[in-house]
């Protein structure tokens, strides 16, 4: 009788919640749907994103508040990509009859979690329905590309912007080419650097593109890098919109549709009464100087192109010019070999440390067959690093990178991107207003406990708080974090003082990286509060009296 009346209980409950389970049982299609979603978008933002290079400055207003929306309506899908993963991750196994009841009883108590999930997934869809015919109705997606071609990305080290203590070598090429740039005859001249790949011919000539001397010598200047795979018209258009940047106005209307014809007339157009330098970096076609010379007007004002290039017959070409010069690089002494072989790899600067970790931590790191997520970070920086994207400032006994930075000028350039991206924020005062939009990467550097209280976005990914070693971060704001940000992946306080546990730990399910500077007055009990992370990956303590790891990690 017993086992009857608990059979007809169950039946009646389970036809109360028969409307609720419409919409529940069909979250994994509704799941699956939105993750095919999210794909989609971001192959667009990251078309987006290249268009906006492309363009600089002088990209559609409207379009970029709409792809905004977009990215932001991205973030709202991988939030809850990342809930119901985590919620799947929860369900229990049980086998055997005790499976149904078990799966009621987990029914019941998930009702609320698994209703906020489904609501919320409708939600999106809905919000991405209406941006995307927003954009129809603007026609933002059918905006047509930029008839350039796509270009391979150069893996070659972009060196402009080495410091000058970092370069080795270049004292008296760099002094000849500023003669040869700022001195000499009216007519114009084509000079050619040439050499051997990896010499440092783009490293020299940047050097001498942004010296003072050669600034102030020319009215207009403009850097064009060319590789393997280019067309003219390509290079007029990057050559036009950075010489009308420089004059701080906007390119010629239509300059997307225009022709070769039209826009070698612009080029020359604007040369008109101006001492004008150009940089063509790694030249290999030898057409190259017979393409582009009808728009390098030759005003007899002592206008400059320079060129570099490792081909023999690219020179060749440019000796065509009434006027030309050659440098040819050679390779440095031993002498010179060994003073920068020393200055990279035994220099040790107070930079930063290496970001593997944070990368894993924050998903960008995706699965190769056949290697650990850390060899592949590894490869993501060895590239950045050959890209001369990062600078390297201390090795590890086994020859990978220890610590790295980035030089100011990029620093600057990827600051200004990130604001564009709303890609990280960063608050170093102590009434600097937090950003409206949606935050997912918080860097704050000041000491103020006022500033952290007041932070209420619950869709931030990544939290760094950097404070000084005696000011000590507050209780009431390090208690929010669970119930505030439970969405975070990276944790990272840096020279922060605490002496308190952090409570329900257990509710940061999606954190993967852990840092805890300071000095904590009870690291036992910290450990086996950590233990409650069960997706916890990387774990940095910096602490004199960690003596042992607990069985709770």
């Amino acid at each position: 009788m017993a086992e009857i009346a608990l059979s007809f209980a169950l039946e009646k409950l389970l036809s109360l919640l028969q409307e609720e389970a419409k919409l529940l049982w069909g979250i994994p299609k509704e799941f699956a749907a939105i993750k095919k979603e999210l794909e989609y978008i971001q192959a667009f933002l990251k078309d987006a994103d290249t268009r906006a290079a492309y363009k600089g400055d002088n990209a559609n207003e409207g379009i970029k508040i709409w792809v905004k929306d977009l990215r932001e309506a991205s973030f709202l899908i991988e939030d809850v990509i990342d809930e119901y993963m985590l919620y799947v991750k929860q369900q229990p196994r049980e086998p055997g009859c005790a499976a149904l009841l078990s799966k009621i009883i987990r029914f019941i108590e998930t009702l609320m979690p698994r209703r906020q999930i489904a609501s919320e997934i409708q939600k999106i869809k809905s919000d991405v329905d209406e941006i995307m015919q927003r954009g129809k109705n603007y026609n933002f997606v059918n905006q047509p590309a930029s008839s350039q071609s796509v270009q391979r990305h150069d893996p070659r080290p972009d060196s402009r912007f080495l410091k000058d203590d970092e370069v080795v070598g270049f004292e008296g090429p760099r002094d000849k080419l500023i003669s040869w740039l700022v001195e000499g005859p009216a007519k114009r001249t084509v000079i050619s650097v040439f050499g051997m790949g990896g010499l440092g011919k783009t490293t020299l000539v940047g050097k001498v593109f942004n010296n003072a001397k050669v600034r102030a010598h020319f009215d207009s200047h403009a850097w064009i890098t060319v590789s393997q795979s280019y067309t003219v018209e390509d290079l007029m258009r990057k050559l036009l919109i950075k010489l009308c940047k420089e004059e701080q106005k906007g390119p010629p209307q239509h300059i997307s549709e225009m022709d070769r014809d039209s826009l070698v007339d612009e080029v020359r157009e604007h040369f008109q009464q101006k001492r004008y330098v150009v940089i063509f970096d790694d030249v290999w076609s030898a057409k190259l100087w017979g393409e582009v010379e009808p728009a390098m007007l030759d005003n007899n004002n002592g206008s400059r192109i320079l060129i570099t290039t490792r081909k023999m017959n690219v020179v060749d070409s440019c000796r065509n010019s009434p006027s030309n010069k050659v440098h040819e690089l050679k390779p440095l002494s031993f002498e010179k070999s060994m003073e920068l072989f020393c200055k990279k790899a035994f220099r040790c600067d107070n930079n930063g440390c290496c970001p593997e970790d944070l990368w894993i931590a924050e998903g960008f790191v995706k699965d190769e067959e056949g290697k650990s997520l850390e060899e592949v970070a590894q490869q993501y920086l060895t590239e950045l690093v050959g890209r001369s994207l990062v600078q390297v400032s201390l090795f590890s006994i086994d020859d990978k990178v220890k610590w790295c930075y980035v030089h100011d000028v990029l620093r600057d350039m990827i600051l200004e991107k990130f604001q564009d991206l709303n890609f990280c924020q960063h608050i170093s005062k102590e009434n600097e207003l937090v950003s409206s939009g949606m935050i997912r990467r918080l860097s704050i550097t000041t000491n103020s406990n006022d500033l952290l209280g007041s932070i209420e976005s619950s869709h931030i990914r990544s939290l760094f708080v950097f404070r000084g070693e005696k000011s000590r971060l507050s209780n009431e704001f390090v208690q929010r974090i669970p119930t505030k940000y439970r969405l975070l992946k990276v944790l990272h306080f840096e020279d922060s003082g605490w002496d308190f546990v952090l409570g329900n730990w257990e509710n940061l399910a999606q954190l993967r990286y852990l840092k805890l500077g300071g000095s904590p007055t009870t690291i036992e009990n910290l450990l086996k509060c950590i233990g409650k992370l069960q997706n916890l990956e990387t774990l940095d303590i910096r602490c004199s009296d960690f003596k042992k790891i607990p069985k709770e990690i």
